[in-house]
């Protein structure tokens, strides 16, 4: 519908540049575009029953699958892991395979602080270096901060799921 937007202003605009039916035309052109309004919220594509599925998987924490033409180039989200964590360890090292780090004596620790659409903080405690993979796509609008300075986060080869490299560490108590 929108390509029908610059020949629609240019004609309105047309019909009101004569003043004597001025006032019809407007009347006539905002009774066309609430009528259109109306005709398009009642025959839309969705589904009124997709909506508690909807609030239900973001209630859970576990977001639903989106639409593709939305998702990042070169990601493939069905690729991700299901039901995993919002973040969790991965091997420092690329040649290992893509599972959770085993618990060693030096386990890091993650605690999620904040978990919102557009702002997650996420604690990280770690006294070697790791990466930190969230379940979250890596878009390239958003601003990661590592210790309060901006890096570029890693992606998944397999998922464009992202990626934080954390560097070792200490806590002094």
């Amino acid at each position: 519908m929108s390509i029908l937007t610059v020949p629609f202003v240019y004609l309105l605009a047309a019909a009101l540049a004569r003043r004597r039916f001025r006032w019809l035309l407007f009347v006539a052109a905002a009774a066309f575009l609430t009528s259109t309004a109306i005709f398009l919220v009642h025959h839309t594509w969705w589904d009124d029953e997709s909506f508690s599925t909807l609030r239900a998987g973001i209630a859970s924490g576990e977001g639903f699958d989106g639409t593709d033409e939305y998702d990042p180039v070169g990601d493939d989200h069905y690729n991700l892991p299901g039901k995993a964590p919002r973040a969790q360890f991965m091997p420092l090292n690329e040649d290992t395979e893509s599972k959770p780090a085993t618990i060693t004596a030096h386990q890091p620790i993650a605690v999620i602080e904040r978990w919102a659409p557009e702002e997650k903080n996420i604690r990280v405690e770690s006294t070697l270096p790791t990466r930190l993979a969230l379940r979250l796509l890596n878009y390239p609008a958003w601003q990661v901060k590592v210790n309060g300075s901006r890096i570029q986060p890693e992606s998944a080869e397999d998922s464009g799921q992202m990626v934080i490299p954390i560097a070792a560490w200490s806590i002094s108590h």
